[in-house]
């Protein structure tokens, strides 16, 4: 199982369009790594994880085909990662390779679909080319090679983080939550296996350990990570990754690297594969 992030970033972006704080300023000079787009991740070259505003951009800057992508796995409608009216690229004049694809997530993902697209455009589009696949806290799905595992996020209701499993490789894509709740490590005790990749929510950066809810920051990642090693999903040999990004809290990627070196954390930018 191969991933590449194609954004890493909060819901604004790395530089924010309309802000000059201190931040986007030295992003825009520096350019390079400290350029984020809304964050999203594609999995095996088939697997979209969130399907936000940067999808058509992300495809472009590197080279993605998406009439291959199968799969759309959202976390959440916020809209930095879910715009559903982008579906309609997928049905109009489409030379496709793929006749239907699977949209995935919480029952809020197809609430959203629906209240967006219109009812009987979102019929229409659920009865054909679109099969919404809706999963449920906790139970495992098997979707193609892949077996997902959705938990509670503490970010909005309908919200997700997930376990996913593709031959031996397990990943814990644990971004837009709080401190999560209890029932997430007590359902991590019952894993057969440890988590070999985390891809961490980092929106709050360097801001002090339970400052705010709903993200989390270097600080309150270290919290969780050990609570995850304690439930036994985390070993010496799990690579923890710090990813969304909000540019308010977040010095250059260089500053960022030496930070969260402390903690063991790699800093994630757009474009890295894991």
């Amino acid at each position: 199982m191969k991933l590449k992030l194609l954004g890493t970033a909060a819901c604004e972006g790395v530089p924010a369009m309309f802000c000059n704080c201190e931040n986007c300023v030295k992003a825009r000079k520096l350019g390079g790594k400290n350029y984020r787009a809304r964050t999203q991740t594609l999995i095996d070259g088939e697997m979209l994880v969130d399907f936000g505003a940067d999808t058509y951009s992300n495809a472009k800057r590197f080279d993605i085909d998406l009439t291959a992508v199968k799969y759309f796995l959202i976390t959440h409608t916020d809209h930095d990662h879910f715009i559903p009216q982008e579906f309609y690229n997928f049905t109009f004049g489409a030379n496709k390779k793929i006749e239907k694809v699977y949209l995935i997530g919480s029952y809020d993902v197809k609430d959203e679909f629906v209240r967006i697209m219109g009812k009987e455009v979102a019929d229409e589009y659920l009865g054909s080319c679109i099969e919404f696949i809706e999963l449920k806290p906790y139970e495992t799905a098997v979707i193609g090679d892949y077996k997902i595992t959705p938990m509670n996020a503490y970010h909005k209701d309908g919200a997700f983080v997930y376990v996913i499993d593709k031959g031996d490789r397990r990943i814990f894509y644990c971004l837009d939550t709080g401190k999560m709740p209890e029932q997430n490590f007590e359902f991590m005790r019952s894993l057969d296996k440890p988590f070999d990749l985390v891809l961490l929510d980092c929106s709050y950066g360097r801001v002090p350990a339970d400052k705010y809810g709903g993200h989390l920051s270097l600080y309150d990642g270290v919290n969780q990570v050990a609570k995850m090693r304690e439930s036994g999903a985390v070993t010496d040999n799990t690579k923890i990754v710090a990813t969304h990004f909000a540019h308010w809290h977040i010095p250059s990627h260089e500053e960022m690297e030496k930070l969260a070196a402390e903690f063991g954390y790699t800093v994630s930018y757009d474009g890295a594969e894991y």
